[in-house]
């Protein structure tokens, strides 16, 4: 990864959280301690332990203690990136993402008195790099009041960059059934044409990977004409922010697909909440999910299409996480296996 010293200015004061042995956030060490504890909300928090944890470090973000170096690196590789959208001096917080394959930085952009104006995404490798243009592509099809609007994408130093406007918000609360807003939302990604499932470009990508399985969603769903959606393709509260008016809006589009299949979203909704909140089984949570789509989205359904459908879900997000690097047995790979390949 780029030297993280390269996004800041030469002699900048910088942080490390939690620490520079095992960095995860850098943040310009500013005058005010308030806008410290602001920039350290970039940590990312979803669960109970976790949110505890981020508040430790917006304390000591606050307080200012611990190390903090000064930058030695001259080359300032933002600058130039930056200066056709803000010519004047940008403050950055730097998250790094998780390790693998697709590993990216993410950058919130502070002004001095303006407070977020943008975030940055950078990328290095290469299939890093292909999710930034894809989520490039998506977010320039997106109504604009869905998600942000893509400013620039452009090469960064040893990478590229996607710099994106920000979104204002909360996440939504973690909790099933999903939020009544979220079902208008989805059905705006929804496009007018409509085509058989074996020739749907969704099922025809997925087709290359798992033929066998496929070939038997495309028997129990070819009655039926599918539309094709823009998928957010990991559609959770936490990348969902209400506004003050309550409104909704979308974020984290990385594993976008201008070319998805429908339900898809609102079934990674329920999957996520279901695995890393309420700790279901793979059976108790395709049952829950099962009765709410009978009763609230599909009613004319059979209960075979409404399993194919789950299935297709399972499917895929298992195989993006395994291009992310995870393997077989990692975090809720085994739960998704287990329900597309029906053994619950």
């Amino acid at each position: 990864m780029n030297n993280i010293e390269s996004f800041f200015p030469e002699g900048s004061h910088i942080m490390a959280l939690p620490n520079w042995q095992q960095p995860r956030l850098f943040l310009p060490v500013v005058d005010g301690p308030l806008q410290r504890w602001k920039m350290a909300k970039l940590y990312p928090a979803y669960k109970n332990v976790a949110r505890l944890y981020r508040s430790i470090l917006k304390f000591r973000a606050f307080s200012g203690s611990g190390e903090i170096r000064k930058t030695k690196d001259n080359s300032h590789s933002l600058e130039a990136f930056l200066k056709d959208h803000f010519p004047q001096p940008i403050l950055p917080v730097v998250m790094l993402g998780t390790p693998g394959p697709t590993q990216k930085v993410i950058m919130q952009l502070w002004h001095p008195s303006r407070g977020i104006v943008a975030y940055l995404k950078y990328a290095e490798k290469e299939k890093a790099c292909l999710r930034l243009e894809k989520e490039y592509h998506v977010l320039s099809k997106l109504p604009s009041d869905i998600g942000p609007r893509p400013l620039k994408k452009d090469n960064i130093g040893n990478g590229k960059g996607l710099l994106i406007t920000p979104v204002q918000g909360k996440p939504l609360s973690v909790k099933l059934p999903p939020h009544p807003k979220i079902e208008p939302l989805l059905q705006q990604l929804y496009s007018s044409k409509k085509m058989a499932i074996d020739a749907h470009p969704a099922i025809r990508s997925l087709y290359l990977r798992n033929t066998e399985q496929v070939e038997r969603w495309i028997d129990v769903l070819g009655q039926r004409k599918w539309e094709i959606v823009i998928e957010h393709g990991d559609f959770a509260p936490w990348n969902i922010l209400q506004s003050a008016s309550g409104s909704i809006s979308v974020i984290d589009w990385e594993y976008g697909n201008h070319q998805g299949f429908p339900f898809l979203d609102l079934l990674y909704y329920f999957f996520q909440i279901s695995f890393l909140v309420k700790h279901w089984s793979a059976l108790k949570a395709t049952n829950y999910i099962k009765a709410y789509l009978k009763n609230k989205i599909v009613p004319g359904y059979e209960d075979r299409e409404i399993t194919a459908l789950l299935q297709i879900a399972a499917c895929t997000a298992f195989l993006r996480r395994e291009e992310d690097g995870h393997s077989i047995d990692d975090a809720n790979q085994p739960w998704r296996q287990q329900i597309f390949n029906n053994k619950l």
